[in-house]
């Protein structure tokens, strides 16, 4: 004789209806919250990606972006700070800007037009990047100290490099960078 089950076997249970009960699929409204905020999360990620490269770049090269971008800044060192730098004015530029950057000094000169040439005198370790895109860049040996010299690529490359070369030599520039 079989013995009988303490419990009956287990039926399927009937739908629960009730008032405080609801779908619990997602809806479109759910849908939207989730991609609103998956769309913010990434727009947040890029711009805090965009601040450590700019906190990367070098600071001789974040000057001279600054100046070269037309940005105004009031900082002029006194004269005796600049006696170190080679008179630009044979090349037909003038000093617009100086500062202390990366141990050394940065100044920036204004010739005709556009024409932006920066220039940074200073110790082998803070020496900016050879390469700049968009720009002509040119390293310089002073005994112990380094020149580097930047200028847009609308410069031609002839009077860059003899500018470069005459600074090389301990000479000074005697044409225009820029002519007008």
């Amino acid at each position: 004789m079989p013995v009988p089950s303490p419990m009956p076997p287990l039926a399927a249970a009937p739908p629960m209806r009730g008032a405080g009960l609801r779908d619990r699929r997602p809806t479109r409204g759910d849908w939207l919250r989730f991609s609103a905020s998956v769309v913010t999360a990434l727009a947040l990620a890029g711009g805090v990606a965009l601040l450590v490269e700019r906190e990367r770049e070098p600071p001789v090269l974040a000057a001279h972006r600054a100046f070269a971008a037309g940005l105004r800044s009031s900082t002029m060192l006194p004269a005796t700070s600049l006696a170190r730098l080679p008179d630009l004015a044979g090349a037909g530029l003038t000093l617009a800007q100086s500062q202390r950057v990366a141990g050394g000094i940065y100044a920036g000169y204004r010739g005709p037009g556009r024409c932006r040439l920066g220039l940074w005198s200073g110790p082998r370790d803070g020496l900016p990047p050879r390469q700049v895109p968009g720009s002509r860049v040119a390293l310089i040996s002073r005994g112990g100290d380094m020149l580097w010299l930047a200028a847009g690529g609308d410069v031609d490359p002839r009077r860059f490099s003899r500018m470069a070369m005459a600074l090389q030599l301990g000479g000074l520039p005697e044409d225009a960078l820029c002519p007008e």
